[in-house]
């Protein structure tokens, strides 16, 4: 009787385990054990292991919003961005952090449901501007969209404002104010990266930029020749300068330039022709006549081309060679 009894009791004991076991193998692990060997698999880089320890962790402790984060993390992880979004969603009302609004802007961008996610940076901007972090992805979201550039450039300028001496922000807010074609504003940024940077080319090429899409070629033409001091061989850098020394009305400059390239290109007829005219702009006829000798004159394919630049460019009254 005493056997039978015992019996029962194992039986029970027995079944009652397999229930508890059917329901969560992991029954004997605390939560604060789920959590830990979750972030050990994701540590080795098992993201299925990780996610399924973190859900356990967090149906074990509901109001655990450490738990709850690294959940939400491991359903973006897993392409579940609805899911990512409702706990990060959760964890904010309960404790509005920066990493929940982190995750809500991440997840709405995953569900390409931008438009809320800069709404939700703007309402959160409202309450909190001096927030940087928030302020530089709202600006890099906002940079993304075409019809929000003029938002973008605001919260760009605001970060400028907290972080004055940001070279990269200066850089973003360059760029911002050039695609917005407010070339005047993007100069003297750009001219403090050059005082700030004075060995960087590529800084240097885009202020005499700046300043010929700002339609003050005169203010480039030293610019070029600053660079053309470091980049003598570069053709195309030559060709953009002679183009802004022509513009500038520095036909003096405009020609030292050609003069190169006519040379370096072993005499190009577009760079004869050019230099022909710019020489007969400044009553330097016998230069403009040589540029274009007898032997050039000879070739059929040239004939239509040079007569009719030379009747248009030499002056009226002139005696033609």
């Amino acid at each position: 009787m005493r056997r039978l009894w015992l019996m029962g009791i194992l039986i029970f004991l027995a079944a009652l385990f397999w229930q508890i076991w059917s329901q969560d193998p992991y029954f004997y692990l605390s939560a604060y054990d789920l959590y830990q060997r979750a972030q050990s698999a994701r540590q080795e880089g098992d993201q299925a292991k990780a996610l399924m320890y973190a859900q356990r962790a967090w149906r074990r402790e509901p109001r655990n919003w450490q738990y709850a984060e690294f959940l939400a993390w491991r359903y973006l992880e897993a392409q579940r961005a609805e899911e990512a979004l409702e706990l990060f969603q959760q964890i904010g009302r309960q404790q509005p952090t920066p990493t929940a609004l982190t995750g809500q802007v991440a997840a709405l961008i995953r569900l390409d449901r931008r438009q809320e996610a800069l709404q939700l940076l703007a309402d959160h901007l409202a309450a909190h501007p001096q927030d940087a972090a928030a302020l530089r992805w709202a600006a890099e979201l906002a940079a993304q969209d075409a019809a929000a550039q003029e938002q973008a450039l605001a919260y760009y300028q605001r970060l400028a404002a907290l972080m004055p001496h940001d070279q990269e922000i200066r850089r973003r807010l360059v760029e911002m104010y050039t695609t917005l074609g407010r070339f005047a504003e993007a100069i003297p940024l750009q001219e403090q990266e050059v005082a700030d940077d004075p060995e960087n080319i590529q800084a240097l090429h885009q202020l005499a930029l700046l300043y010929a899409w700002q339609q003050d070629h005169q203010a480039a033409v030293p610019i070029y020749q600053r660079l053309l001091a470091r980049a003598a061989e570069d053709q195309a850098l030559r060709l953009e300068a002679a183009k802004n020394a022509e513009a500038a009305k520095d036909l003096d400059q405009a020609i030292v330039h050609y003069l190169a390239l006519y040379a370096r290109s072993g005499g190009q007829k577009d760079y004869a022709l050019t230099l022909a005219r710019l020489w007969s702009q400044i009553g330097k006829h016998a230069e403009a006549a040589a540029v274009l000798a007898p032997s050039w004159l000879r070739r059929p394919a040239w004939k239509s081309a040079v007569s009719m630049h030379w009747n248009c460019s030499w002056p009226v009254n002139s005696v033609r060679p």
